[in-house]
């Protein structure tokens, strides 16, 4: 597991043993270090140090400054403050040249790569375009 990513945690190192589980040291993308038990990062229940819990006026708002981070095909370019929603939305550039605003949960889990266009660009590559 060294090495690996799991949400925004990096494991570091294992740090040892405990109560029959395996622990692992890992850093998050804020820079604090945890050790965290195997099972769960695997399970996708620990995603940070706990800087996502972190709250604004008590509305779960994320803290975490993804600025000048890479998701993929995006770079983060800024936060869109005129959003005021739990979950921020973030003004990103794509590596075609678009921009476009995605929520931060989605970037952090990787399920938005790009602004559309790897999807529309596998679509033409495979004829999934419906023609009308």
């Amino acid at each position: 597991m060294i090495g690996e990513k799991f949400n925004l945690l990096k494991v570091i190192e294992r740090s040892g043993n405990r109560n029959g589980f395996k622990y692992y040291l890992c850093e998050c993308d804020c820079g604090n270090r945890l050790n965290v038990r195997g099972t769960m990062l695997r399970n996708d229940h620990t995603k940070s140090c706990g800087c996502l819990r972190k709250t604004k006026n008590g509305k779960g708002i994320n803290t975490i400054d993804l600025k000048g981070k890479r998701f993929s095909n995006l770079i983060v370019i800024e936060r869109d403050f005129l959003n005021q929603t739990d979950r921020p939305l973030w003004i990103c550039k794509c590596d075609c040249g678009n921009t476009t605003k995605v929520k931060s949960v989605y970037l952090m889990k990787g399920d938005t790569k790009s602004c559309g266009c790897l999807l529309k660009k596998c679509r033409n590559e495979f004829g999934l375009w419906r023609k009308r």
